[in-house]
């Protein structure tokens, strides 16, 4: 018996790795005006960022259809195997909860966990569960390991920009042409399942020292998958950082952060994850 590993994409895993990794991916769909797309599977994050840069409103997204997650499950049954499912929190998305009634009729092979996080922190999870169906957990097994790995998930990053931060409504206008006119940048944390502002940092050299600072404040479990990522096509916000940062942060995987928080923070987000020991 198989354990088979499923993820949706706010983890911004694409098809093509998905494939690779032998993992099974439900896409979530991200609208353009009336124009729905696939995110990782027919709309690639470069396409997503060229069309964010150009677009009036923002696009929205909206969890898979139930559909979706019943043909995954039952194709699981069907091959005698069992699943774990690792959905983006339930705080940000009702796709943990639709999951979790689907696997209701298949109690005997599926595993629904909540990560309470998203994109690199979805991704982090899921690099763990790897590890661990290779040592050969079963599944009941392998979810109460990520249960427990969860609550030391660590996910830090920084914005340069606040446009989208306030086209999006996070921020009010006025307070957004007063954080750009001195040149502020928000720190953030993924807590409690969802995306926050946990200090401002005035110009870049500021924001980047802030991060490092929460970096030692909080140290890595170097035995544990490690992350660093950025919104958008170009790498030089990353690159930046990096030249601040501990040489370990240059060795890690590097990821691109896809629609479900680049809609909210834009082109230029940088982040980390990790888990502490």
């Amino acid at each position: 018996m198989a354990v088979q590993l499923i993820i949706d994409s706010a983890s911004d895993l694409t098809l093509e790795e998905a494939k690779a990794l032998g993992v099974k991916l439900i896409p979530i769909p991200i609208n353009f005006g009336e124009q729905e797309y696939l995110s990782g599977v027919t709309i690639t994050q470069e396409e997503f960022y060229n069309k964010l840069a150009s677009c009036k409103e923002l696009p929205t997204t909206s969890q898979p259809a139930p559909y979706e997650f019943e043909k995954a499950f039952q194709e699981v049954k069907d091959a005698g195997d069992e699943a774990v499912v690792l959905c983006i929190s339930s705080a940000l998305s009702g796709t943990y909860q639709s999951a979790k009634a689907i696997a209701q009729d298949y109690a005997d092979c599926i595993w629904v966990v909540d990560t309470l996080s998203v994109t690199i922190g979805q991704r982090l999870l899921l690099d763990y569960a790897l590890q661990l169906r290779e040592k050969g957990y079963n599944a009941k097994r392998l979810a109460e390991e990520i249960e427990n790995a969860k609550t030391r998930l660590t996910v830090y990053g920084i914005v340069n920009t606040l446009d989208y931060l306030v086209k999006g409504g996070r921020l009010s206008k006025a307070a957004g042409a007063a954080g750009t006119l001195l040149g502020i940048r928000p720190v953030l944390t993924v807590r409690d399942g969802v995306l926050q502002v946990i200090g401002k940092a005035r110009g870049v050299k500021a924001a980047h020292s802030a991060l490092n600072k929460l970096l030692t404040e909080t140290p890595m479990d170097a035995a544990m998958p490690a992350m660093i990522a950025h919104t958008g096509t170009d790498e030089a916000d990353l690159t930046a950082f990096l030249e601040t940062a501990d040489l370990k942060w240059s060795m890690v995987k590097r990821g691109i952060v896809g629609s479900t928080v680049g809609t909210h923070t834009g082109p230029h987000l940088v982040c980390l994850g990790y888990f502490k020991p």
